[in-house]
């Protein structure tokens, strides 16, 4: 049955039974009042019978006509409603009341017999008075007259007595009857509420219990067990709701396997993989919401810690990488997607070169919901690609060495002897010219400086070419940077600082080349210093077994495009020279088994530190 059913037939039931709780109310009440009016039909009664009692005793006092017409309409009203009241009680059957109301009714027409006496002997007595009687008579009508007045006196207060029982008898049945109401309409009462309350429980049991194991259900699938089925004996509409309810746990239970099965597959695949998979927020500090297992393998983190750490993720990125890092990730929110490439620092503390793959996920409106990206380990690949951008280079190198030497041993020979040449014929012109003019004097000076720049280009591409082998012995390195400054030719305007340290080791190394080297960095900076400027040598101790030493100058800089270039053969930022200065440098430097690099920024000035080794 459905459940819309019961509450109809509950309904109706309870219509009926307020129905037939009226009726029982509405009959008893109709009883009362029934009883009610027969208490005042006796109220009636003793009214009329005093009011007859009056009007009795003031005939006899008076005598009159008016009284005696009086009287008979009394009589004849207290008649006529003590007739109806016979009816009304005939009708209902014997009773006591019955009774009462004859012995009124005998009484009442006693009463009126004795009334005729009277009146009858009062003409008597009227008749012997006119006529002048006998006294014996006339007296015998007086004593008549007293013995009917009193009988009728007798008669009355009978009626009286009984109309007052009759009374106390309605009283009587008006508390009988309401407490017989009270009673039937109290039981109806607690019979309504008993048969209401178990109608109730009857009801509230078959809806509110297949409610209840529903919500049980909903509980208990609610906590994860999806094996719970509800199992019902109803023919409403909870058993409809039961059948839905075990469909849906039972397709979802099979939902969970397949995404238990699928997330099995995606672990295995997760922890397998060499790409690590995560989710971030797509603002603010882009800390990860996910991150696969996986992470613990690839960097030694635990996944936790850049989910709890919101900067956990930029904290690690390499400083130099970092800017780039988050200044492309407005091609993400541009395109959709975007990839860079930047190290990483591992657990262990290595920086290790991650690709980094991203995705922006958005909502219906477009909106950015969360970023979802995936991380490779590139750096083998990167060492790869390095290792092979050096062998370029080294083999780009090479070919530019042997281009060298084919041209140093054909050029030097060609050169050298009209070098010479053109040297001695200046000696000779000097000797032969003891006053010369001063236009003459400066063209020979510069005649000779050329020629002194073409045999040290000369001598440099032969240095290169030969790449000779060190010779090496223990020289002091602070007394290398003191020669290597008395070589130089130092501008009045350029101020030199030497912060040597004392004591330090000395060198195994070829003094020749390292001076060489010393004094091309220093004639390199001073040229870069054209006006004025300071150099500034500093030499100190690194570890056990290295010494370093830097040439700051306070030139112009080296643009950063061009510092990977400055150690490389042919070239040069200056209008004069060829560019072997500092590849010579690093040559001699490599091959004491030190190194030579270079710290610059356009209007910073630029330092170049030599570090060599102190033992062989």
């Amino acid at each position: 049955m459905k459940i819309r059913t019961k509450l109809i037939l509950l309904s109706v039931v309870f219509a009926v039974l307020v129905i037939a709780i009226g009726s029982i109310m509405l009959l008893a009440f109709r009883q009362v009042n029934k009883e009610i009016e027969t208490q005042h039909s006796g109220h009636d009664i003793l009214k009329h019978v005093f009011e007859l009692n009056i009007v009795t005793y003031e005939y006899f006092i008076h005598h009159g006509k008016r009284m005696q017409r009086q009287w008979g309409l009394k009589y004849d009203s207290l008649g006529k409603l003590l007739s109806d009241w016979m009816w009304k009680e005939e009708k209902e059957g014997p009773s006591e009341r019955l009774s009462i109301i004859k012995s009124i009714i005998s009484n009442y027409k006693a009463l009126g017999d004795l009334f005729s006496n009277l009146q009858a002997n009062l003409m008597n007595r009227k008749g012997l008075v006119k006529n002048k009687g006998p006294e014996e008579e006339i007296d015998l009508t007086f004593a008549l007259e007293e013995r009917l007045a009193a009988q009728a006196l007798m008669r009355a207060q009978e009626i009286v007595t009984r109309a007052y029982e009759f009374t106390e008898l309605a009283e009587r049945e008006i508390t009988r009857v309401q407490q017989k109401s009270y009673l039937i309409v109290l039981s109806c009462i607690i019979g309504f509420l008993l048969f209401s309350s178990y109608i109730l429980f009857l009801v509230v049991r078959g809806i509110a219990g297949p409610i209840g194991e529903l919500t049980k259900a909903a509980e208990t699938f609610g906590r994860g067990d999806l094996k719970y089925r509800v199992n019902l004996n109803t023919k409403d509409e909870t058993a409809t709701l039961a059948t839905a309810f075990n469909e849906m746990a039972g397709k979802r239970e099979q939902a969970e396997e397949a995404i238990s099965r699928a997330k099995m597959r995606l672990e295995y695949l997760l922890t397998s993989s060499p790409t690590v998979i995560y989710v971030c927020r797509p603002s603010g500090d882009f800390g990860a919401t996910f991150i696969s297992e996986n992470i613990v393998s690839q960097t030694g983190y635990k996944p936790r810690e850049f989910t709890e750490d919101p900067s956990f993720w930029a904290d690690h990125i390499h400083p130099e990488d970092s800017p780039q890092v988050f200044d492309g990730l407005s091609a993400l929110f541009e395109k959709g997607r975007h990839a860079h490439e930047y190290r990483f620092q591992y657990k262990d503390g290595t920086y290790r070169w991650m690709r980094d793959e991203l995705y922006l996920a958005r909502d219906s409106d477009g909106n950015p919901v969360e970023i979802i990206g995936s991380w490779t380990d590139i750096h083998e690949r990167k060492l790869a690609e390095e290792a092979l951008r050096t062998a370029q280079e080294q083999l780009i190198r090479k070919e530019k060495l042997a281009i060298l030497g084919q041209l140093a041993g054909g050029v030097s020979h060609e050169l050298r002897n009209p070098l010479g040449a053109i040297k001695n014929a200046s000696y000779f012109l000097r000797m032969v010219l003891e006053n010369p003019e001063p236009e003459v004097k400066e063209t020979l000076e510069i005649l000779e400086r050329e020629v002194e720049t073409s045999n040290r280009t000369i001598t440099s591409l032969l240095d290169f070419a030969r790449a000779r082998s060190p010779s090496r012995d223990h020289i002091g390195l602070n007394t290398l940077v003191e020669e290597a400054l008395s070589r130089v030719s130092i501008p009045d305007d350029i101020e030199v600082v030497k912060q040597l340290q004392e004591p330090v080791p000395d060198i195994f190394a070829d003094q020749d080349q390292i001076l060489q080297v010393f004094g091309n960095i220093i004639f390199n900076g001073i040229q870069a210093m054209s006006d004025s400027g300071r150099l500034t040598i500093t030499s100190k101790i690194e570890g056990q077994d290295w010494i370093a030493v830097s040439f700051t100058d306070t030139g112009k800089g080296i643009p950063k495009e061009k510092l990977e270039e400055v150690f490389e053969p042919l070239f040069t930022t200056k209008a004069r020279g060829i560019g072997l200065g500092l590849a010579i440098s690093k040559m001699f430097i490599e091959q004491h088994g030190g190194t030579i690099r270079v710290e610059s920024g356009v209007g910073k000035g630029s330092t170049f530190t030599v570090r060599l080794p102190t033992k062989n």
